[in-house]
């Protein structure tokens, strides 16, 4: 087994030695390290290592953030920003269910998040959805891991949430 070797090269351009299959394919396949992992550990871009893999015919393993629910293959990224597009078609107005923001401080449209009521992003029914501040949505998220863990216990009287740690 051959790891790549730097020969050296003029300016920002580096020449080197390709490493062979059996490397490339204990690195990757065998050791299960991403793309990423080992195009650090040896020094070139990832792009480069990846058409190395690709050049002796090794499939490239998604890393960490790739298998990430919004960018596994895309389509719940997509639906995503479909179920975004079904809550503006129903004319649900886009101000933050909790504290009613619609503006900033300076007057211009204030950023508000899709939230998923039961905490599913696969689950874009248009009544598991509302609009959220990106405070508000912090808020709440941090709330449902604390609810989630059994450190908090949640009561709401009217529009107000209780919080009561454990």
């Amino acid at each position: 087994m051959k790891a790549p070797e730097k020969l050296g090269g003029k300016g920002t351009r580096a020449r080197w030695i390709h490493p062979d299959y059996e490397w490339l394919a204990d690195q990757h396949l065998e050791r299960r390290k991403s793309a990423k992992q080992i195009a650090r550990e040896i020094g070139v871009s990832k792009t480069t290592l990846i058409k190395w893999l690709r050049e002796v015919g090794i499939q490239v393993q998604p890393s960490e953030g790739e298998r990430h629910y919004l960018w596994a293959g895309g389509s719940l990224r997509r639906a995503h920003y479909k179920a975004k597009r079904a809550l503006r078609r129903a004319d649900v107005p886009e101000k933050c269910v909790w504290c009613g923001q619609s503006q900033d401080r300076t007057g211009h449209r204030a950023v508000v998040e899709l939230h998923h009521k039961d905490h599913d992003p696969q689950n874009n029914v248009p009544d598991n959805l509302m609009w959220l501040c990106r405070t508000c949505h912090r808020l709440e998220t941090a709330a449902w891991a604390l609810l989630k863990r059994d450190k908090i216990d949640l009561a709401c009287e009217g529009r107000t949430m209780v919080i009561t740690f454990k």
